[in-house]
């Protein structure tokens, strides 16, 4: 077989992964569904609404949980391991201390300055109130996320796919039944508050079902996982506007129904992502423990392999967007078919990222945080120039441009710091052609 290799590391990658990937297809099933009946519901402006609040959130989310939904996934791993529960517990009360302080001040803040925000950045006083809605659900969402990655570190990937992805999309399509059709988008500002808060109670009660219990009541160290996490806040921070800053910049500059188009295309080519969320959701885990304990051969063989598995599982998700991408948005409704141009280019700059593999989760897991913050910051900041110099001539496409451009060039950065740091190609063609000469019945060279 072809898998059959006798790395026990990548057969459980494999098996997490299959999986995440079954959890992950319902989740982009679910979101695929709610992104069409909101279009189809409220139409491209309605939907630009949205989603611009959302951005809002989500950018100020990454500031409320500051990196640690990554770090947790670093640091906890290697005391599981050791069966040190008490000092894991110690992790995850610090740092929901930590996130719960933060979100509360951001959204206090955020609710203050809506009036500003919608008249002076976004030309529209009529958003306050969207905005002041959106804002209530900034500490639960940011919440979701970090109960997400305690249960990554305890290997419980469907339940964290679950929190992270699933939840928040089924209630919304209940909410556009219910709140959304009685009230319209504020109807759906508030389902948004109340699907995050359920999320964080079923994330609650997984955490406590799979973390044992501690024997004693101890803290961790907040400067060590500030010293750890602030770095991997810019990561996340810069990982997660790659895209999303282009919706704030075409929200400033161009209209809300450009917003919900360029949205469409955007959510749709990102599903190639899917893929290396779902091997990375379980491999992150695997590169700490084998990082921790120096296995270096282990790891080179555990990059090309992530690699190659998702080079192979997203090739036919990308030739289908590239083949027919008017028969994709055209499900959204008429008036997004202008996006197609965009969603090509979208989908070439996210199957960059998966060609080069998980390069990010790679330099997270084994220590370069203060290297991977640079290059993703770097990044946003030519992303944010790219948007404000080409989407007022090119609109909806100056935007695709700007994001994709962004993902390819920060995809090469980081495979060149992997291979400077660890002095390995996390590229997937070596292995490929191994798989290769297994199924024609030659015998490999190399990764047996």
């Amino acid at each position: 077989m072809l898998f059959k290799t006798g790395d026990k590391d990548f057969v459980e990658i494999i098996r997490h992964s299959i999986w995440g990937l079954l959890i992950l297809g319902l989740a982009t099933g679910i979101q695929f569904v709610f992104d069409l009946l909101m279009a189809r519901q409220f139409g491209a402006s309605g939907t630009g609404i949205f989603y611009l609040c959302f951005s809002v959130i989500l950018t100020l989310s990454l500031l409320g949980h500051i990196g640690l939904d990554r770090t947790v996934v670093r640091l906890m791993p290697p005391l599981l391991l050791k069966k040190d529960y008490d000092s894991a517990s110690a992790i995850k009360r610090t740092t929901l201390g930590i996130v719960i302080t933060l979100t509360a001040i951001l959204t206090f803040g955020l609710f203050l300055a809506a009036p500003w925000l919608a008249a002076r950045v976004f030309n529209d006083p009529g958003l306050t109130i969207y905005i002041q809605i959106f804002s209530f659900g900034l500490p639960f969402y940011s919440l979701r996320f970090i109960y997400g990655g305690f249960l990554r570190a305890l290997k419980r990937t469907r339940e964290s796919l679950i929190v992270e992805r699933v939840i928040i999309y089924a209630l919304g399509i209940v909410a556009i039944f219910s709140l959304g059709a009685l009230y319209g988008i504020k109807g759906m500002a508030v389902g948004f508050v109340l699907s995050c808060a359920i999320s964080v109670v079923v994330g609650m009660f997984f955490v406590h079902k799979y973390l044992p219990a501690a024997k004693t009541n101890q803290t961790y160290s907040k400067k060590m996982l500030f010293s750890s996490g602030v770095p991997l806040l810019f990561v996340a921070f810069g990982t997660q506007m790659i895209g999303q800053a282009s919706v704030l910049v075409l929200g400033a500059l161009a209209s809300t129904t450009d917003v919900g188009v360029y949205n469409a295309a955007l959510k749709v080519s990102l599903v190639l992502t899917l893929i290396l969320t779902a091997i990375n959701t379980i491999a992150g885990t695997t590169i700490s423990e084998l990082y921790a304990s120096n296995q270096k051969s282990k790891l080179e063989k555990i990059f090309g392999k992530t690699s190659a598995l998702g080079f192979l599982l997203g090739l036919p998700l990308f030739l289908i967007m590239m083949v027919f991408p008017e028969f994709i948005l055209g499900l959204f409704g008429a008036e997004f078919i202008g996006g197609v141009t965009a969603l090509r280019i979208l989908a070439v700059g996210q199957f960059v990222n998966i060609i080069v593999g998980p390069t990010l989760f790679i330099l997270a897991m084994t220590g370069r945080e203060k290297a991977l913050a640079a290059t993703v910051c770097g990044s946003l900041g030519i992303n944010i120039v790219l948007g404000v110099t080409i989407i007022p001539h090119f609109g909806v496409v100056g935007a695709a441009i700007a994001t994709a451009v962004t993902v390819g060039l920060s995809n090469i950065i980081m495979l060149i710091l992997v291979r400077r740091y660890l002095g390995v190609w996390s590229l997937p063609f070596g292995i490929l052609r191994s798989w290769m000469l297994k199924v024609v019945g030659r015998k490999p060279k190399q990764y047996n």
